[in-house]
């Protein structure tokens, strides 16, 4: 899947902006449930909800997150020296989001 573009060149608060997908929504929607195959029967207490946003990644997270206790996101590292700093979604949540921001590495 290509990676989600805007054009802003900001991460801004309040809703996230609607924009075309070339894709379509019932692509993004197959595309998200192959990923996430197999996890909830691994983990039947956690409850997912699966949604599909068109709009900067700190947005919509940001947007999403209202109201939680905690924000978990990834963080890619790449390599050694890399890893130590973080991404600009990572960087963007911890700056706007109004509860606690983990960043979470793979370990291998």
């Amino acid at each position: 899947m290509p990676p989600d573009r805007t054009t802003s060149a900001a991460p801004t608060r309040g809703r996230a902006r609607a924009r075309s997908d070339p894709f379509g929504p019932l692509d993004r929607l197959s595309s998200l449930a192959e990923s996430l195959a197999g996890w909830s029967g691994k983990y039947p207490d956690v409850t997912v909800t699966r949604r599909v946003v068109h709009a900067h990644p700190v947005t919509a997270l940001v947007d999403s997150a209202a109201g939680a206790q905690m924000v978990v996101v990834g963080s890619r590292g790449h390599g050694a020296v890399r890893s130590l700093l973080l991404g600009s979604v990572s960087h963007g949540l911890l700056h706007l989001a109004q509860c606690p921001v983990a960043v979470v590495r793979h370990h291998n």
